[in-house]
This record gives C-alpha cells, structure tokens and sequence, in this order.
C-alpha cells in the first residue's frame, strides 16, 4: 500500500532499544513527524518515550530534534513544539504491571493545562482537572 504522507507511519517508527543506530533513525523519523505536523494537517498521532508527561514529552521531543544539528536554538524548537501539539496523554507502567493513563496535559503558551489525572490509593479515580481549549 502507498501513501502520500511525507512523514513515517507510527509503526515505522518503532521502540528505541540501546542500539544507537536505531535511536538515530529514530530521531531523523521524529523529527518528520513534527515537520508534517507542523503543515497543518489533522488527525496525525506519535508515541514518544519520556520520564513523565507534558513539559517532559516536549523537551525530549526537542532534544530529539536538536541533536540533528539543524540549527534552530533549542528555546525556539521548544516553542514550536508546544504550538504544534494539541494534547498529551501520558501512560505510565505502574508496580502492579498494569499500564494506566496517568494523565491528559494540553501545551497552552506558558504552562500545562492538565485536564485529567490518574490518582493511585485504596480506590484508584481518574479525576476531571480542567477543560480542553480550542
């Protein structure tokens, strides 16, 4: 099957492991993926690997993009990436091995809105943090 997207397919992308010829690939292919992102078109989705949601998944994203040396100061690779993502949902593996959301994060200008966040305890609650902004 062809397709006329500039960018890979999700699972062309696959897992890092510690084969640094596999983790380059990667970076070139994430680096596409926010480049056709960045045209406008709706409806595209990516998985990245990092230590939390939110601020994190956009700074490992920009590390990501920056260690191909284009020459963009990395404060403004930061800010374009957070312009170009409309939501977060950050899955975390937990100690039981069970993988939950454990939150939905919207980039806005300066901050995180968090919209949803999993809470662990006796009686486990997803709870209802704030709204999604158009």
């Amino acid at each position: 099957r062809q397709t006329r997207d500039a960018a890979p397919r999700v699972d062309e992308c696959g897992d890092v492991d510690s084969d640094r010829s596999n983790e380059i690939t990667l970076r070139e292919k994430i680096l596409a993926v926010v480049y056709s992102v960045l045209t406008g078109h709706p409806g595209s989705l990516s998985t990245v690997h990092s230590q939390s949601g939110g601020v994190a998944t956009i700074f490992r994203l920009a590390r990501m993009c920056s260690r191909r040396q284009l020459g963009i100061p990395f404060d403004q690779l930061v800010q374009q990436i957070q312009e170009t993502l409309d939501i977060i949902i950050y899955v975390r593996r937990y100690p039981d091995g069970i993988r939950r959301i454990e939150s939905i994060q919207q980039p806005l200008q300066n901050n995180m809105n968090v919209i949803w966040q999993y809470q662990a305890g006796n009686t486990p609650v997803f709870l209802k943090i704030g709204q999604f902004y158009a």
